[in-house]
């Protein structure tokens, strides 16, 4: 390695030393390059013990150490292309020399040339910048993990979402790099978004849903309201009813055009992928009387013609403001404010107010999460909050009907079994040693019975239903009388013995018929249900035994 200052001839032919120190050298094939560095001696020199070492590492084959890629930090552009040009430096090393500013821009270049929208690019591109210049990020091997976090945990005053924006966006920088060639790895690949309940409780914007009066007051005071923003009154509350309706996002009404509309029944409205939040295509119902409507406000549009003539975003803004304070609705209450997304929570919630299935809410709203359509878009008043606790059951009524009373007997206050063990011996329908409250409970046992009977007698379609769960064959209805005897459930003992046709094919409806049952229990008198429950306990006491 030599350094000297190069002559060269100046516009009068004289030969003239140049104020840069040059550097002379052999690369690793073997050719003598010469390459100008800085005009100071002392930069000069450290450089030349730079790229002297960069050519020994390139001879064998191993990559630059930690001090080569200090010096390629600060190193001249110039001298790393050139490096790279001569195959001492590879691309990676090329495109890591070259300024930070340098690489965004191109980042910048690449997102408008993927199809993003002038909106998205200049703010991932504004976001980046921001994070790299507060943490005195210069080049691409200056950009570490700890310092973007702590950046962005605690410079930024801003909440968990808009941090994740910021995180997203410089993520989305290095990955680009690493992709296009120009870093070896993401630094960033370990960065992770927040989440949990910050990122839950982060509602810095909490949204209302408007009343059935306020809608209505909205849509008739705008539509005899003057022209705002180059809208008449009725083509702004044709507007607002389309939103409430349809849930469409102010973008997504922005970019529709007559052609969107298909207003033969059932009317539709398409949004196109490029004009959506999820950037799918959507289709929406519409309401007969809206597509009444706007069959008449587009009549002498175009198909290719804007359908509304709608301003900017932030005009609009103050358009639906106006158009609130003229309806005589509050902006800002305690329950939350009202904007034009507002329209959006109206259009969610009425739909769960009209008991549309949450899976059919989630679809119409176009959400990816059933929880952020429950959660944040479906609001309920303190009103349908006391109607919805007022159809709880009566406590009072409960504690004093039959399902609370129970037959207490002995000293240790059991319950006595509702279907006791018939006796081994005696005559039929009598007990060995049975008390004067056993007696009292086997009369009313078999007017329980007898109550069943009755039922059964009575022809009622539901009467084989709520019998087919217990597994008994059901025989005839003439046969029915076995209810009546004093023991009933040695009738059906016998019932279980004789042949029942029916009996394979019951087996495979049980699930069936025990919803059928369910269905039915609450509409069945007392006494029915009574006979039931004790006829199926001695059927399984009589079953485990046989077994």
């Amino acid at each position: 390695m030599r350094l000297y200052h190069p002559k060269y001839r100046d516009r009068k032919g004289r030969m003239v030393e140049s104020r840069k120190v040059a550097a002379q050298f052999r690369d690793h094939t073997g050719h003598v390059r010469r390459l100008s560095l800085h005009r100071s001696k002392k930069s000069s020199q450290a450089a030349a013990v730079a790229i002297d070492r960069l050519v020994q590492l390139r001879v064998g084959g191993q990559p630059p150490d930690q001090a080569v890629n200090a010096w390629l930090v600060d190193a001249p552009p110039r001298i790393v292309e050139r490096l790279g040009a001569w195959g001492i430096l590879d691309e990676v090393r090329v495109q890591t020399g070259k300024p930070l500013a340098q690489h965004l821009e191109d980042w910048r270049d690449a997102l408008a040339a993927k199809g993003c929208t002038a909106k998205h690019v200049s703010v991932s591109h504004q976001r980046a910048l921001d994070v790299f210049t507060g943490c005195s990020f210069k080049t691409l091997t200056a950009i570490k993990p700890d310092p973007v976090r702590r950046f962005i945990s605690e410079q930024l005053g801003t909440g968990p979402r808009s941090k994740n924006y910021y995180t997203a966006a410089s993520k989305a920088f290095t990955k680009w790099c690493v992709r296009e060639g120009r870093m070896p790895a993401d630094p960033l690949a370990c960065l992770q978004p927040i989440g949990g309940k910050a990122l839950v409780k982060d509602v810095r914007r909490k949204r209302r849903a408007l009343s059935l009066e306020e809608c209505g007051a909205l849509l008739s005071k705008t539509a005899k309201a003057p022209f705002r923003w180059a809208m008449a009154g009725p083509e702004r509350s044709l507007l607002y009813r389309l939103a409430l309706e349809t849930g469409l996002r102010a973008g997504e009404l922005h970019g529709l055009t007559a052609g969107s509309f298909k207003l033969d029944m059932p009317a539709t409205v398409r949004v196109e992928a490029h004009e959506t939040k999820n950037a799918d295509p959507a289709v929406l119902p519409l309401k007969e009387e809206t597509a009444a409507r706007l069959k008449a406000h587009l009549a002498d549009k175009l198909p290719t013609a804007r359908a509304f003539n709608m301003p900017p975003s932030y005009d609009t803004a103050e358009m639906i403001r106006q158009d609130f304070g003229a309806a005589g609705i509050t902006e800002d209450t305690p329950a939350g404010r009202v904007d034009f997304h507002a329209l959006r929570h109206t259009f969610i919630t009425n739909l769960a107010r009209s008991g549309v299935h949450p899976k059919v809410a989630q679809d119409l709203a176009r959400h990816s999460d059933i929880n952020l359509t429950l959660s944040r878009y479906s609001h309920t008043v303190l009103e349908e909050r006391s109607e919805a606790v007022g159809k709880l059951p009566d406590l009072d009524a409960a504690s004093q009907g039959e399902g609370a009373q129970a037959v207490k007997e002995g000293t240790n206050d059991a319950p006595v079994d509702p279907d006791p063990e018939p006796p081994t011996g005696g005559p039929k329908g009598s007990r060995k040693g049975e008390s004067a409250e056993q007696k009292g409970a086997q009369k009313a046992k078999t007017a329980t019975a007898v109550s069943l009977s009755d039922y059964i007698k009575s022809g009622s379609a539901n009467s084989r239903k709520v019998l087919n769960p217990l597994r008994l064959p059901i025989p005839p209805l003439r046969h029915a009388t076995f209810i009546e005897e004093d023991s009933p459930a040695e009738s059906i003992d016998q019932g279980l013995n004789e042949p029942h046709k029916g009996a394979k094919r019951a087996k495979t409806k049980a699930v069936r018929e025990l919803e059928e049952l369910n269905t039915l229990w609450p509409s069945l008198p007392a006494a029915v249900r009574a006979g039931l429950l004790a006829t199926a306990r001695g059927v399984a006491k009589r079953g485990k035994k046989q077994s």
